[in-house]
């Protein structure tokens, strides 16, 4: 049988609250895998917010009488395969840079997710749940801007561990490597 409008809506609440369950653990996985507080203080800022979106959506689905959904789902799934898929070869360099990579992507597939909410809520007539859906859209897109320069800064942190980096496959002062 089909969902009603409102089950549908509920549905895709309780992903996004479980989402950022998932997140706001990754958020604090990611806090206390760093001795640089630059970061640190970075991802306990988005931490912060994480927990005011799961809060947010919490609320939202207490007015439409319903709960979070509890389960982890897919988010939980993504994470953990990002996670194991970029801690194959890294090193205590590339750990910022790499846990950078994985909340900026994060904040992409949770744009996706509440732009996805908003325009449904939209075409239903749930304009509570759609303004909701882009506040929240708008804070991750916000994160992400955040979020880019930091990655090629951290990266380049790597070359204090890599042995014979400086000057390699260069051409001139522009940096380029040969392909």
């Amino acid at each position: 049988m089909a969902e009603d409008a409102r089950e549908r809506i509920v549905r895709y609440l309780q992903d996004a609250h479980a989402a950022e369950v998932g997140i706001e653990s990754a958020l604090e996985g990611f806090v206390n895998d760093t001795d640089d507080m630059n970061i640190r203080q970075v991802f306990q800022d988005h931490l912060v917010m994480t927990r005011s979106q799961a809060h947010r959506i919490e609320n939202r689905l207490r007015e439409l009488g319903e709960v979070p959904s509890g389960g982890k789902g897919f988010m939980n799934n993504l994470m953990a395969k990002a996670s194991e898929i970029m801690h194959g070869a890294h090193d205590e360099y590339d750990k910022n840079t790499q846990n950078l990579v994985k909340a900026y992507a994060t904040e992409h597939l949770e744009r996706g997710m509440y732009e996805a909410l908003h325009a449904y809520a939209l075409a239903v007539g749930d304009s509570q749940t759609a303004r909701l859906a882009q506040e929240i859209r708008m804070e991750e897109e916000q994160t992400a801007q955040m979020l880019f320069p930091m990655i090629a800064q951290y990266s380049q942190t790597a070359v204090a561990g890599t042995r014979g980096a400086t000057g390699f496959g260069t051409t001139g002062t522009s940096g380029a490597y040969p392909m």
